[in-house]
């Protein structure tokens, strides 16, 4: 009976830097981050949007602020709030594939006199208006879309490698 036999050589180099990557922070890790930090702001300006309108399960606005401002959204007067979520919901803290994202906002508030990260964390914590939680832990649909995002990228990531 004959012994048939292959020899294979696989070269790891593209997988070290991969490794390396991962534990930095930096090429596909931040490409994956980065990604979550767009998926997450998504989802926090829509459920501002939809729970400003009284789609959520924020306190309504009282009968004197109504008068007021002249509307019932919530947290919404110039839309300047809105705005700068926009840009101002971003990753704060990082360690590999573990992130934190909050308010990095330094811009004043042009009528509360403070910035956007402070007023919009004193509603968030409830330290004086009524609490209206703005960052929260993400939605399944969200969590579900990250997943889809880092498998696709480390996917790219690994083919680049090789």
């Amino acid at each position: 009976m004959a012994l048939v036999s292959a020899r294979l050589q696989v070269n790891l180099k593209g997988l070290k830097r991969l490794r390396q990557d991962l534990k930095s922070g930096q090429g596909v890790t931040q490409e994956i981050t980065k990604e979550w930090e767009k998926l997450y702001r998504a989802f926090i300006l829509l459920r501002f949007d939809v729970f400003s309108r009284g789609g959520g399960n924020w306190p309504p606005l009282k009968r004197s602020t109504i008068r007021k401002k002249g509307h019932n959204q919530i947290l919404v007067d110039t839309n300047f709030m809105r705005k700068k979520l926009e840009t101002g919901i971003k990753i704060i803290q990082q360690s590999g594939l573990n992130v934190v994202i909050g308010f990095v906002q330094d811009d004043r508030h042009p009528s509360a006199k403070m910035s956007v990260a402070e007023l919009a964390t004193i509603h968030d914590r409830g330290l004086g208006p009524p609490q209206r939680k703005i960052l929260v832990a993400p939605d399944l649909q969200t969590i579900d879309k990250s997943k889809k995002a880092a498998r696709k990228l480390m996917l790219a990531a690994l083919n680049r490698a090789n």
